[in-house]
């Protein structure tokens, strides 16, 4: 039988770790507690019981939901996604990827990364980003298929999440560039840690957290750099 192992976790490029660790700060829908939502990078997504050696490398993906049973289950090795009882919200790729060996099947009867994630798992978005280039592209699955989106000055509005995605202009660990990150339904950005005032009982706007800029702004900043919106 072909087997394909699953990349274990190891050195990231420094991009792909630093873009996690955003994520894990800015992805808050509101309508899930933190205890009911799963953040996973450097972990392998297994698919099929009938194959439980098959699995995908997602740069990054996001559950929500948990029921409590399964917030304690161990994931060492990965997320099965049959004992899981719930698939990804949704999956992300950063490219060029760490290693694009890893997202190639190594037999025939293996699906590719995209139909497990299209035709397999149905998961809801898949987004992929290209940051030597700021390239965004998200699909959508609609039916059985994923369609592409149609992108607002680099910006996409997920409605079941209550939660916006964007370009972000901005220094994160010492990196300035754009980065990915997410904005509520106010249009302002999520805040970093770094970003909330010392006084935790004061009203937070991303607005006056430097250097943050609200969606609307980026989008006249994205233009003034000459980075065109994609129409995806």
């Amino acid at each position: 039988m072909d087997i394909k192992k699953c990349k274990q976790p190891g050195d990231n490029h420094s991009y792909h770790q630093l873009q996690s660790e955003l994520f894990g700060f800015t992805f808050a829908p509101p309508q899930y507690s933190r205890d009911r939502i799963l953040m996973a990078n450097n972990m392998s997504l297994y698919y099929d019981p009938n194959h439980p050696t098959w699995c995908e490398y997602p740069d990054w993906f996001a559950v929500v939901g948990l029921s409590e049973s399964l917030v304690d289950l161990p994931r060492k090795q990965g997320y099965y996604t049959w004992q899981e009882g719930r698939r990804p919200a949704m999956v992300m790729e950063f490219l060029p990827s760490r290693d694009e060996s890893a997202k190639q099947p190594s037999s025939p009867q293996q699906p590719t990364a995209w139909e497990v994630y299209e035709q397999i798992l149905g998961i809801p978005f898949y987004v992929i980003f290209d940051y030597t280039t700021n390239s965004l592209q998200l699909f959508k699955l609609l039916g059985d298929r994923y369609q592409k989106q149609e992108l607002n000055n680099n910006q996409f509005w997920f409605p079941g999440l209550d939660l916006g995605l964007g370009l972000w202009s901005g220094e994160y660990q010492g990196l300035k560039r754009f980065w990915l990150r997410w904005y509520d339904s106010r249009g302002h950005w999520i805040p970093l840690p770094e970003e909330l005032p010392s006084d935790t009982s004061a009203s937070v706007s991303v607005e006056d957290s430097q250097p943050s800029q609200t969606p609307s702004k980026l989008g006249q900043h994205l233009q003034q750099l000459g980075i065109v919106t994609h129409k995806i």
